[in-house]
């Protein structure tokens, strides 16, 4: 299940983020290295909350619109009754360095990494040499 939702600036769209209730693809369990083992069988578990795609328009950037997605994504996360929330971030083929500071500075720590397999979507997108950083962040009880 995925729930997709947009930050509005007047009529104009300046940011989005997509919340899964699902563990998302994985590669071959041989490929992830577990960082934080103990949180192996919370990112398995049902319920479970994933964060993706979260972006923000540049023009707005700094004023707080991702911050706010992400308060967002965690209330939607513990109302479905999830502990943690989880977010992968490419590692390759291209460094995703600002989703991961991004990420380290609102409290996820490094839980998983991948060693560099072939990504394949549902629709035929593939990425040869993907390799991600899973990250993960206990949910503070509200």
């Amino acid at each position: 299940l995925s729930d997709y939702r947009v930050v509005e600036l007047g009529e104009r769209i300046v940011g989005f983020y997509a919340h899964h209730s699902d563990q998302g693809m994985t590669p071959d369990q041989k490929a992830v290295v577990w960082l934080k083992p103990e949180l192996r069988a919370p990112y398995f578990s049902n319920p479970h909350a994933r964060l993706s795609s979260i972006s923000v328009d540049a023009a707005v950037r700094h004023r707080g619109s991702a911050t706010e997605m992400l308060e967002d994504a965690q209330r939607l996360a513990r109302s479905s009754g999830a502990a943690h929330l989880f977010a992968f971030v490419a590692l390759t083929p291209v460094t995703n360095f600002a989703s991961m500071m991004f990420h380290e500075k609102n409290g996820f720590d490094r839980v998983a990494t991948s060693s560099p397999y072939l990504f394949e979507a549902g629709n035929g997108f593939q990425i040869e040499g993907y390799q991600f950083m899973l990250y993960g962040k206990q949910l503070a009880e509200s």
